[in-house]
């Protein structure tokens, strides 16, 4: 029962994977043209940024070990092309599992999104904040720091070429097993997301009140796309699908912070800035108008679900590329292999 647990994301990248076809024939979204556009971005984009932050990622957290060749051959250092599969097969992974989940985030906004969910999430932030919203927070933002906007923008998409940096730093630190289980927690919790989605499909405040548009400008034409999308999904006017994002609620920029942190957790000084950037994120989140202020603690909660879907079971040692001496010695990495685990 727990090694099924522990492998549920493989079986429902596998359903997934099975079921999209028809789905999208249901819908009638086509897909060619997408996956290649997603692809291509991911290949030439996001990887290029991934390896510069997995450097820095790497000078913070052993800067004397950085400097020695990867390839490097010794009694603790796999051959090369070990390495490069530590990173490829848990990027390429992500890739199938991310790919899956972006094309069934447009099959349910095509056939349940109606606005409700945005409605019913604004009336528990209004709850919650004793009648305020969101957009009273981004107003009254913009009336004490206009400048704030911006920084809450960088810090925003900064988040997505660490989770890039991750895998390839447990890739060559940890070897393949420890990069699989940071994708496997985080297709888990993007699997979650899209259940949650599926049953309150809301993509965020800017949807309903247009004076929580983003005063980010890059932000702002990502929002008002979104918004032009799901207006084409109610008249039928979208034929295939795109690499947009709709799920508001759960925060997945939330969740995939705190799943990193976990990840990375034995670096004390790389968990201690990661912590810091999730203090600064939360704030930025809101004032971009990307999340219902509800969105924020139910993201901590789907992260903290995934983490327990796929917790760590390496029970012997495994040769990696820099040397860690404390993590070898500890009575964590001693005992005979665990077969049969993916993540």
């Amino acid at each position: 029962m727990y090694r099924r647990l522990s492998n549920a994301h493989f079986y429902a990248t596998v359903v997934l994977g099975a079921l999209l076809y028809p789905s999208l024939r249901f819908t009638g979204l086509s897909v060619l043209p997408s996956f290649l556009d997603i692809a291509k971005d991911y290949a030439l984009g996001l990887c290029s940024l991934s390896s510069i932050v997995a450097l820095i990622f790497a000078v913070i957290a052993f800067p004397r070990e950085v400097i020695a060749p990867l390839t490097e051959m010794g009694p603790r250092h796999p051959a090369p092309w070990r390495t490069f599969l530590a990173v490829l097969v848990p990027a390429a992974y992500f890739l199938v599992g991310f790919t899956i989940m972006l094309f069934y985030n447009d099959v349910i906004a095509a056939i349940r999104f109606d606005g409700a969910g945005d409605v019913l999430l604004t009336r528990i932030d209004s709850a919650l904040l004793g009648g305020f919203t969101v957009s009273n927070i981004i107003n009254t933002t913009g009336r004490i720091w206009p400048g704030a906007f911006k920084v809450a923008a960088w810090i925003y998409v900064a988040l997505f070429p660490q989770i890039g940096a991750g895998i390839v730093l447990l890739g060559l630190k940890r070897g393949l097993r420890e990069a699989l289980r940071l994708v496997a927690t985080i297709l888990t919790a993007y699997y979650l997301s899209l259940f949650i989605f599926f049953l309150i499909p809301a993509v965020g405040p800017f949807f309903l009140d247009r004076s929580t548009f983003s005063r980010a400008p890059a932000i702002l034409g990502y929002q008002q796309f979104l918004v032009a999308r799901l207006h084409s999904f109610e008249n039928h006017g979208v034929t295939s699908v795109s690499g947009d994002f709709f799920i508001g609620f759960p925060s997945m920029h939330i969740a995939q912070p705190v799943i990193l942190v976990w990840a990375l957790r034995r670096w004390k000084r790389l968990r201690s800035i990661l912590v810091v950037y999730d203090l600064l994120l939360i704030p930025a989140i809101v004032i971009l108008g990307q999340h219902y202020i509800i969105d924020l603690p139910v993201g901590i909660a789907v992260a903290l679900t995934s983490i327990a879907l796929n917790p760590q079971r390496v029970t012997y040692s495994t040769p990696v590329v820099f040397e860690d001496r404390d993590l070898l010695l500890s009575p964590e990495c001693s005992g005979p292999p665990t077969p049969g685990h993916l993540g």
